[in-house]
């Protein structure tokens, strides 16, 4: 068998693992970037306030909605997962701030 200029498949499994990818982002992503700002804008100094942290809830879920969109599902499906995504997600990173300045500053309610 002459395999000489023939031209490598892709792999079967590139799908599964950027699916796999845009998922652990679209859980991870958003964690990260709420902690990362949650910290370093309190570090070594307050100087942001509550109401910054609360908007930084948003534009967490930003990143992951981004990461869901680079999934390969149908656009309707993609929406779908958007419209259980997106309150999920808000509520748990508000939730998150609370714990995440309580445990780590000891600024608790």
């Amino acid at each position: 068998m002459n395999t000489a200029g023939a031209t490598p498949r892709p792999h079967a499994n590139s799908s599964a693992c950027s699916s796999s990818i845009s998922v652990i982002g679209a859980t991870l992503g958003p964690v990260i970037i709420l902690s990362a700002y949650l910290f370093f804008s309190r570090w070594p100094y307050r100087v942001f306030t509550a109401w910054s942290d609360y908007s930084a809830i948003p534009v967490s879920i930003v990143v992951g909605v981004l990461f869901l969109f680079r999934l390969a599902w149908p656009l309707q499906m993609r929406l779908l997962t958007l419209l259980f995504y997106v309150p999920v997600a808000g509520g748990l990173l508000f939730c998150y701030c609370f714990i995440f300045v309580g445990t780590i500053f000891g600024d608790w309610l």
